[in-house]
This record gives C-alpha cells, structure tokens and sequence, in this order.
C-alpha cells in the first residue's frame, strides 16, 4: 500500500510539472511575426536641432576628477548596410540604403567604463572585477578595472545610466522609465522585466544611439568593410580592435594584451572621427528593436527602428569572437539580444544633441 501510495505520488509530481512546462512554454513561446506594420515614417524633424554650433569635443565631469570624453559626428548621409566587398551574405543586412543624419551629434569617445557607471549607479554589475580570476593562469591580473567598459549591463540598465548622467549635468532626461506599466510592444519570450520606455527626443540629455547612428560614426565616412580597410588583414585587426587574437588567451597570437578579458578603453587605434572600439572590446546597445526587415522599410532620415519587437540592436562585436569570425568586425554587422539579458560581452556608449 505503501508503495502504491508514493508511486501515485510520483505520478502526480510527473503530471505537475509537465502541465507547469506547458504552460511556461505557451506564456514564453516567440511567436512574434515580423511586419511592415511594425514601422512608420518618423515624422520630420523629431530629433531637436541643435541650438548653435558646437565645439569638436566635450567632457561631461562626474566628480573626483572623472570624466566621459564626447566627439563632435559632423551632419551628414552615408550608405547603410551590407558594402558591396562584404562576402558574408546576410539578409539582415539588406537592402542597402542612403539614410540621413541632419544634426550633428556628441557620441562617446569611449564605451562606458566600470568606474563612470559605479559612480552614477552605485554599482558595478561587470565580470571583469578584481576577484575575477578567469584567465589568470594565463598571465594577468584584475587588479584595478576601473578604465574596463562596464559590461553585464542590461539595455534597462543602459538607459537607466543615461538618465543618471543627464541628471547630473543638469540636462533634461531623454527617457521616461515607467517600471510598473508592462511595455505591450515588448514581445519577447526571454525578458523577465519589461517596463515601458519613452523617448522624448527633443530633450537635449544623453542617450543610446540609434542604430543609423551607431553605424555612421563606426564608419567615420568610409565605405569599406571594415572601418580600417577593405580588407581584413588579422595584423592590421590588432591595431584597431579587441579580439580573439589579442584578448582571449585561448587563442591570442603576439602582440596581445597583458590579461584575457575586456580590456581598457581608448587602447587602440580609433577610427577616423576619434572614436575608440567601436569594433572588439563589447558589444554596444543601441536604442532600436531588432528586425531583419527593417531596412526595406526604415525612413531615409533619422531611422529609429521598428515599433516594437523581441529583442534590441547590439553592436560592434566584442573579444570573445575569433578572428575566423572576422565578419562581426565589419560596421555593417548587426547582432541583437534581449534587453533584461546581463552577458560579460554587453556593454554601451552614449550620445547627445546639444
């Protein structure tokens, strides 16, 4: 009897959980089609105009004598998209279109260090720390991160800072962070938190970049694959980016860096606007929902993705990736994740209109 009772037992258990998994599986599922429906033409002017010309540089002071260093992204247009030397086929990376920038911009020199983002935040959710002891029979060691991009951050969390830093220089915030109103255009399956964010993009604070944005300071003006070249030479990478061969020990090659890991900001060679690892290091949050139709249907100017979505823009590749893999360093490269995700390979920089 009493074997028959625990064997009813252990059914039941069986049965509750399967009905439990089914359920999650049903409330999880990615269902999500993508549409045209999804996008609508921005209308003109939604970005602010800046009010005067603005100088080539500018510091943002968080105190004790930290700063965020910020170049001037002249106006302009370019070409988005897969370049013709690219010989990674990618869909996502098509149509190639002209898309416009009307106002010049500030956008960070470098990606968001540890010690910027523990002194707005309070915190520092990054791997990269000096307990951390991955690699470290590799050589190395994690003594002070404080100039390591922070990473482990989720998209929330990006733009949390980015309100945090406008605060702090006495700028108007450009999100609105409702955490009690669930986002209904947020579809993702893998996002335990999905509270509702709204621009206002005529404040004049600091913010994600969009991703037209993000690829037109990448490329600086070229149209090459690779903002360095069009070509992809692995000793030519090395000076220009973080990666496989340089940063992660199980597979670097001379010269590499000192330790494995993220390394710090403002190393290697920048682009030709100034900017520094916009390929290698992290990958960046950018403002838009991903979709891999969105460039048969983005406006001509001032792109600022789809309605709604599964996951966000990321990009500029990050160390972890091989040198096999060369086609993440090109600045047509577009990869995505869910926003509430904390991964050591995710980080950010942010921009503003004056």
């Amino acid at each position: 009897m009493k074997r028959f009772f625990i064997i009813c037992l252990l059914l039941l258990v069986v049965l509750l959980s399967a009905l439990f998994r089914s359920r999650w599986i049903k409330n999880h599922q990615y269902s999500y089609s993508y549409s045209y429906s999804d996008f609508k033409v921005s209308p003109v002017n939604i970005f602010r105009k800046p009010g005067s010309d603005f100088p080539a540089t500018s510091s943002a002071t968080l105190g004790d004598s930290l700063l965020m260093h910020f170049v001037k992204i002249p106006s302009g247009s370019f070409v988005m998209g897969r370049s013709d030397s690219d010989k990674v086929l990618r869909d996502e990376e098509l149509p190639c279109h002209t898309v416009s920038i009307p106002n010049s911009f500030y956008m960070g020199k470098h990606e968001v260090t540890q010690a910027q983002f523990m002194k707005l935040m309070g915190y520092n959710p990054s791997f990269f720390v000096a307990t951390q002891t991955l690699f470290a029979d590799k050589g190395g060691t994690y003594s002070d991160t404080s100039n390591l991009p922070v990473e482990q951050v989720t998209w929330y969390e990006a733009v949390e800072f980015c309100n945090r830093l406008s605060e702090s220089q006495g700028l108007k915030c450009v999100y609105n962070i409702d955490k009690k109103t669930i986002d209904p255009n947020n579809h993702s399956g893998g996002d335990t938190i999905k509270w509702l964010i709204t621009p206002d993009w005529n404040a004049n604070g600091f913010r994600l970049p969009t991703e037209a944005e993000w690829e037109y300071a990448c490329r600086a003006g070229t149209k090459t694959s690779y903002y360095w070249s069009d070509t992809y030479d692995i000793s030519e990478a090395i000076e220009y980016c973080w990666f496989y061969n340089n940063s992660n020990p199980t597979g670097w090659i001379e010269p590499h860096a000192a330790k494995g890991g993220s390394q710090p900001v403002g190393m290697k060679r920048p682009n030709q606007w100034g900017l520094h690892d916009m390929v290698g290091n992290v990958w960046e949050w950018c403002w838009d929902w991903f979709s891999p139709i969105s460039y048969s249907k983005s406006p001509s100017e001032y792109p600022t993705g789809p309605l709604r979505g599964i996951k966000r823009v990321m990009r500029g590749s990050a160390f972890y990736y091989r040198c096999t893999n060369q086609d993440f360093m090109r600045s047509a490269n577009r990869e995505k994740h869910h926003q509430h995700f904390p991964y050591f390979l995710f980080g950010f920089r942010v921009c503003r209109i004056p």
